[in-house]
């Protein structure tokens, strides 16, 4: 759906929207991205879309339990909120390092640092050369 929506902003008309949704995710980032000023562009899209100033129910949950290292491959920054929230400290890899409490390894990305937002194929095929 995220994809649809910022495909829509794009200029795909509905007909091609519907088509989009019969390829890879990974295939129909990338024609979103060509339609957009490019990756950057896409990426912000993303994020923008993905900002939320609060978390669910499963965030608190996951924040509550006795771990000490995450890894998620979320781009938003959800459990990052509810970590806060519970009081803990918590450092986040690669955006974030210091000595926390807990670690989370972000995967993916972050919304914070829309530019490196794991999207494409090209994205994962590059993944080792960007970490």
């Amino acid at each position: 759906q995220l994809l649809c929506n910022i495909a829509e902003k794009a200029g795909f008309t509905p007909e091609e929207i519907e088509a989009i949704k019969q390829i890879d995710v990974l295939d129909a980032a990338k024609l979103v991205e060509g339609r957009l000023d490019g990756h950057e562009e896409l990426c912000r899209y993303v994020a923008a879309q993905l900002i939320s100033s609060g978390y669910s129910l499963s965030h608190s949950l996951l924040a509550s339990l006795p771990v000490e290292e995450y890894i998620t491959t979320n781009y938003d920054q959800l459990f990052e909120r509810a970590m806060e929230s519970s009081g803990r400290d918590l450092s986040i890899i690669p955006y974030a390092p210091k000595h926390a409490d807990s670690l989370l390894l972000k995967l993916h990305g972050c919304v914070s640092n829309p530019s490196e937002i794991v999207l494409t194929r090209e994205d994962y095929i590059r993944y080792g050369e960007r970490r």
